[in-house]
């Protein structure tokens, strides 16, 4: 940091200047009162110092700036010269004080500061850690810019989490008493190397402009100090405790006396009734949500002993996040509407780790500043990976240790998974899917190893924030100047340990609404589920060589590709519980299904429900007269378990439930696991409800107009399953498409450069406002090339239409994303996905005849592009009811 000037500033009050030893510009100014009297006089004196007055005006005032925030009387009235700025905390930390350094960055250097009480921060729910972090990114910044600035704190209601960090960032505090009318005056820090003679000293400030005369008497001494509030000794254990956690003992101890004359059925007196209504809705808007649907539904559904349970469950203060807060109102809103999954609904022991952990850890690893510049539009990329990097390299303070410690102790031996869980993630509008972590951690070893293990996860989330992805993504929906503060959800992995792997049965996503009804019988309110043997990671992600089930939850064996037995799942995710806990790769890996269910160790069995499979008694007669386990001749298939269980109307109906409550569709993480002692008659699994989000659907069930009649040379592309999305009839100008046959020829790095490419091209015809078509083989955004085009989401969604061809090689098919985070993508941006298959009876493309009007793009020869000629018209017909997509030629003549 720059020195400031230092050249000497007249408080304009001599008292002032004789007991702090002056004041020189870029001093800040900590009061702490017992009268909000006394800082209203000095801050008025202190703003005539640069503003002049009346009668004596100044010929080049400086700035003049007050900051009104609190409830108090306002400390400074409008008068000529004086920028009065209302800012509101309310609004959330980033914004409040986003907006504060704007107002000084504006103003320029110089100038008089003059903040409302930081006392009165509390009222909105700031914690002292938050009050703390506050004046330590605006003190050094006040005083860079050469200012004079004046705080207050009131008397004895702030813990050592606040009162630290001010003393320790400012450069002179005095403590202010007004008692029997007469101002008294004492300094607690004054700046080193300046003469200490008044520090400490108790001095009589009897004129309002005069000086001040050293306290004489202990009695009067004695009087004066007992007049501001005393709750005890600083270092005193309950003085280490933030007014965040005051607030929740206090109402701990409401909701135990209101639940004493519960059960002596007895009516709780109205006082306490209401005291108890006020604490409530105070405590959920402080800890779970800022949301207003989301903060109705906790206050609806969530009871107290539930909210305080969470604050018993946390490190740090603030707020869980999106995604902790949608886990436990989802489960509550099911136990209040008595769902029947809440008879085999798994308990959960979670922990939280609160918003102001990651405030603290950006301020304390100097990466508050740089994080700051990524909020703006023009610069949001420039510095981002090294901050990320910064991040990963950060520590954590001492306190946040012993809780991260206090977690591992808990949980033992047991693997967990440490969850994003921002503020606005999860939330109505933005689903975040897929954009922040979720790391797994074996939690394997000795303490030291578990810890580093885990702090390097948080760490990782914690960096993720300053992606690419993330930024884009916010900058795209509008929220990248929003407050966005990253909680962290930590669970307990469902499942069971099968020798050296631990995984659930199954895992997966519900979505209330099936988007893609591939029969008639399936009705699209019923919903559907994306389902996968083992961790769920390969329902969420699009893997590029595998099959999820996909389920419609009101006719689960209408399957798709039924018979086509490439198209089912092969592989699961596991965790290896066996791999060395500080290893910095994943320890979730796939194995083949066939290999897991025949590698247990001896006396050990990792087989799963016969349920999950379809048996063909002859091919296992086979297998063992040919000495063969028959196990590697069952074909994985939820067929037996949707038509011998209730499972998958359990699903429906808690979808439902969430999806009337909730007030739009939404969509549900869940884990389900059997008793390893299942048998025929023990069919009711453990359900763990692990996230829920509500899922802005844009889906119509008809299209806009009718069909029109075309004769099919005029038809460039029909597609008739499967087409997902809101049905259209627009205009198309361009068409892109890769070459099948030239991707699957080129090397892997070539693939990521067509990937590059596609997006350079995409966004400079974006640029003229056109309608695209994108089509490639296989599955775009893949992370294994040879089965797609690896591209990032944000490179292709501003495309209209988005198409996966099958015909790259004999084991590619496209893959039906629903439920996906992809699929939150290709919702998010009103994209219609359809599916190339050669297959499909009704499938017409005619791109690669239409040689002279084709462009090439890149240097990888397999980029084409076609736009209409001049004298001609392309439009697309879509109707995901009837799964039929038509890119045409001509428009209609009312449409010219």
């Amino acid at each position: 940091m720059p020195n400031t000037s230092h050249q000497p500033f007249f408080s304009g009050i001599p008292a002032v200047d004789q007991v702090s030893s002056g004041l020189l510009v870029g001093d800040n100014v900590v009061w702490r009162i017992n009268s909000v009297d006394v800082y209203q006089q000095v801050s008025q004196v202190l703003v005539k110092q640069v503003l002049g007055t009346p009668e004596y005006p100044k010929k080049n005032p400086l700035p003049a700036v007050y900051f009104r925030f609190a409830n108090h009387d306002p400390v400074l009235q409008p008068q000529p010269g004086l920028q009065i700025v209302e800012v509101h905390p309310e609004a959330g930390f980033e914004n409040f004080i986003t907006q504060i350094h704007r107002t000084i960055t504006t103003n320029g250097p110089g100038g008089v500061y003059v903040f409302d009480s930081l006392s009165d921060l509390q009222e909105t729910s700031y914690s002292d850690r938050m009050i703390g972090n506050f004046f330590r990114l605006t003190c050094p910044y006040l005083r860079l810019m050469d200012t004079v600035a004046y705080f207050s704190l009131n008397w004895g209601v702030h813990s050592a989490q606040a009162i630290d960090p001010i003393r320790s960032t400012t450069q002179v505090w005095l403590d202010a008493y007004l008692y029997g009318g007469v101002r008294y005056l004492q300094a607690i820090k004054t700046r080193e190397g300046f003469s200490q003679t008044h520090h400490g000293i108790l001095y009589r400030w009897a004129e309002p402009l005069g000086a001040a005369a050293p306290v004489q008497n202990s009695a009067m001494e004695s009087f004066v100090r007992h007049s501001a509030v005393w709750r005890g000794l600083p270092a005193a254990p309950h003085r280490q405790v933030d007014v965040w956690d005051q607030v929740f003992m206090h109402f701990q101890s409401v909701v135990d006396q209101v639940q004493a004359f519960m059960e002596a059925d007895m009516e709780v007196p109205t006082n306490l009734d209401q005291e108890h209504n006020r604490l409530r809705k105070m405590v959920i808007r402080m800890i779970m949500t800022n949301d207003p649907k989301m903060y109705q539904l906790a206050l609806e559904f969530v009871p107290s002993v539930a909210v305080l349970k969470i604050w018993r469950r946390m490190v740090g203060s603030g707020f869980i996040g999106g995604k902790a807060a949608g886990m436990i109102t989802s489960r509550r809103i099911l136990m209040g509407k008595k769902a029947r999954i809440v008879d085999y609904l798994e308990d959960h022991d979670s922990f939280y780790i609160g918003s102001d952990v990651f405030y603290s850890f950006l301020v304390d690893n100097d990466c508050w500043w740089d994080r700051l510049e990524l909020k703006n539009p023009n610069t949001f990329l420039h510095r981002n990976k090294e901050l990320q990097t910064r991040m990963i390299q950060g520590e954590f303070s001492q306190q946040t240790l012993d809780g991260f410690q206090d977690i591992l102790d808990y949980y033992g031996g047991s693997p967990i998974i440490v969850r994003s869980s921002s503020l606005l993630e999860d939330n109505y509008g933005n689903a975040f899917a897929g954009k922040y972590e979720s790391i797994f951690c074996t939690n394997q070893g000795n303490l030291s190893q578990r810890l580093n293990e885990f702090c390097a996860a948080v760490k990782r989330i914690y960096a993720g924030t300053m992606s690419t992805e993330a930024l884009e993504y916010r900058r795209d929906r509008g929220v990248l100047e929003k407050d966005e503060q990253m909680a962290l959800l930590v669970q307990r992995v469902s499942g069971r340990r099968r020798g050296r792997y631990f995984f659930p049965d199954l895992a997966g996503t519900v979505v209330s609404y099936n988007a893609f009804a591939w029969h008639r019988d399936i009705d699209p309110q019923a919903g559907m589920a994306r389902i996968v043997m083992g961790l769920g990671t390969r329902a969420v992600d699009r893997v590029a060589d595998d099959f999820p089930w996909v389920v419609s939850l009101n006719a689960p064996l209408r399957n798709l590709d039924r018979e086509d037995h490439r198209s089912r799942q092969r592989h699961m995710d596991v965790l290896d519980l066996g791999i060395e806990p500080d290893r910095e790769n994943t320890p979730h890996l796939a194995q083949g299904l066939q290999e897991i269910l025949i590698s247990a160790d001896p006396g050990q069995s990792l087989e799963l429900p016969d349920f999950f499979f379809e048996r063909d008694w002859r091919r296992e007669r086979q297998a063992r007269e040919y000495g063969l386990d028959p196990l590697t001749v069952r074909e994985p298939s939820l067929n037996p378990l949707m038509s011998t269980t209730d499972f998958a109307e359990t699903l429906r109906e808690a979808a439902r439930i969430l999806r009337e409550t909730y007030g739009t569709h939404v969509e549900l993480e869940f884990t389900a696991q059997w008793d390893h002692r299942w048998d025929a008659n023990n069919t009711n699994p453990w359900i763990n409800i692990l996230q829920c989000r509500p899922f802005q659907m844009r889906m119509d069930q008809a299209a806009p107009d009718e069909q029109p009649s075309l004769p099919e040379n005029e038809i460039l592309l029909r597609v008739h399953s499967p087409v997902i999305g809101r049905s259209r009839h627009i205009p198309i100008h361009t068409i892109i498409w890769i070459e099948p046959k030239g991707y699957s020829l080129l090397d892997k790095e070539g693939h990521y450069r067509v990937a590059r490419q596609v997006g350079q091209l995409v966004r400079s015809l974006d640029g003229h406002r056109r309608n695209l078509v994108l089509l490639g083989p296989g599955r775009w955004g893949t992370s294994t090339p040879a089965m797609g085009v690896p591209v990032e989401f944000g490179d292709i969604r501003r495309v209209q239409v988005l198409g996966e061809m099958d015909w790259m090689h004999p084991d590619l098919s496209p893959d039906i994303s629903l439920g996906t985070h992809f699929f939150h993508d290709l919702v998010e941006a009103d994209m219609l996905f359809v599916g190339l298959r050669q297959s499909d009876p009704g499938l017409i493309y005619r791109l690669e005849g239409m040689n002279s009007q084709i462009e090439p793009y890149g240097d990888t020869h397999c980029i084409r592009w076609i736009s209409p000629p001049q004298d001609e018209s392309w439009w697309l017909y879509a109707d995901p009811v009837q799964s039929l997509a038509v890119v045409y030629k001509r428009a209609p003549v009312d449409r010219n």
